[in-house]
């Protein structure tokens, strides 16, 4: 996941996501829905400003 200039979280471009895009995709959704049972408010990102007070907040807005 990166996060945009613009504050959006977006994945990166699929041909950086290996040889299936949609499963990756899958998958990482269904990691990120499991990040949301835990108790957090910042998300710090391996591209893009970290996300500070709402972290958890963007992040449900993104998976859903």
């Amino acid at each position: 996941m990166i996060r945009f200039q613009d504050g959006s979280l977006r994945f990166v471009p699929d041909f950086l996501m290996g040889d299936d895009p949609g499963v990756v995709k899958k998958g990482l959704n269904t990691a990120y829905k499991k990040l949301l049972t835990l108790d957090f408010d910042h998300l710090l990102l391996a591209h893009g400003s970290p996300w500070i007070d709402g972290g958890k907040t963007a992040l449900q807005k993104f998976v859903s």
